[in-house]
C-alpha cells in the first residue's frame, strides 16, 4: 500500500471488497462518526448505512455521504484503502467535524424507509419460502385499496409510491425507475418474476405498504409458520384416512 492508501500488487487480496476500494461507494454519517469516535474511541463504518435504497441516518435524520464535502473526492476510493472515516481526507476536511449547514436534513419518507431497513437487517427470522413474499405484497395492496377485482392496480400503486416516497427519492435509488423502465417495476408481486427484483425493490414495496417494520415482520413469521403445498397434501391425505377409518369404525 503505497501512501496514498493505495493498493499495489496482489497485497490486501484478502480484505473485503469495502476496505479496498471494490464495492462501489461506502456511506457514512458524520454525525455518527463524531458519536462513536466519543462513545467507542473509533468511528466505524454502519451497515445499516450501507443497505441498498437506504440515504438518511435513521439515528440523526440527515443525509447520509459518500463523498467528501469540501472537495468532493469519494470516502470509498477505487482500488483503495477506506482511511477518510479516520484519518480525514486527503484535502484536510477531519469528516467528524462537518458542519450541519454542510447536510440537508432527510424526508420523512427517507428516515422511515432507514429505520424499516434498519429493524429488518437486525431480524433473524429464516424465510425459508421466499417466493411467498408475493402472496404477502399482494394481499396487502388489495387490503389498501390498490385492487380492481383480484388483480392489482399497477398504475395506482406506483403513482402512490411516487406520492410518498417522492419521484427524486425514486430515482436515486432505483435504477430501473431513473431511467422509465417501470413496465416490469412492480414484479415483487408476481411469484414468477419477484426474484429478479432488487432488493431495493423488496425494501421500497414492504416500506410503503406495511410502514411499520413489526406489522411487516409479523407476515413473514406467519408465512414461516404455514405448510408448503406438499405438507397440506400430506396432511389431507392423512385426515381422509382418518375420516375412512372413522367410517369403518362406526359401520
Amino acid at each position: 500500500i503505497n501512501e496514498a492508501g493505495v493498493i499495489q500488487g496482489e497485497k490486501g487480496d484478502h480484505l473485503p471488497r469495502r476496505v479496498v476500494g471494490e464495492s462501489g461507494s461506502t456511506f457514512v454519517c458524520y454525525r455518527c462518526l463524531a458519536e462513536d469516535t466519543e462513545r467507542y474511541g473509533t468511528p466505524f463504518i454502519h451497515c445499516t448505512h450501507q443497505t441498498p435504497s437506504v440515504t438518511s441516518c435513521w439515528r440523526h435524520r440527515i443525509q447520509l455521504i459518500d463523498r467528501c464535502p469540501n472537495c468532493r473526492c469519494p470516502i470509498e476510493p477505487p482500488k483503495g484503502i477506506i482511511l477518510a472515516p479516520w484519518q480525514g481526507c486527503h484535502c484536510g476536511q477531519d469528516l467528524l467535524k462537518i458542519s450541519d449547514l454542510a447536510q440537508l436534513s432527510s424526508t420523512d419518507a427517507e428516515v422511515s424507509l432507514a429505520k424499516f431497513a434498519k429493524v429488518l437487517l437486525e431480524y433473524s427470522q429464516n424465510l425459508d419460502r421466499p417466493h411467498n413474499l408475493a402472496e404477502i405484497y399482494r394481499s396487502r395492496a388489495l387490503e389498501l385499496g390498490f385492487g380492481r377485482g383480484k388483480k392489482i392496480d399497477r398504475a395506482g400503486l406506483i403513482s402512490a409510491l411516487e406520492d410518498h416516497f417522492g419521484k427524486s427519492l425514486l430515482a436515486k435509488i432505483d435504477r430501473a425507475y431513473r431511467q422509465g423502465r417501470t413496465d416490469s417495476w412492480l414484479s415483487t408481486l408476481s411469484r414468477r418474476d419477484f426474484a429478479e427484483s432488487p432488493i431495493t425493490r423488496h425494501l421500497i414495496l414492504s416500506n410503503y405498504l406495511f410502514r411499520e417494520p413489526e406489522a411487516f415482520m409479523s407476515q413473514l413469521s406467519a408465512i414461516s409458520e404455514l405448510p408448503t403445498d406438499g405438507a397440506r397434501r400430506t396432511r389431507n391425505e392423512k385426515q381422509k384416512d382418518q375420516n375412512a377409518d372413522s367410517d369403518l369404525g362406526t359401520s
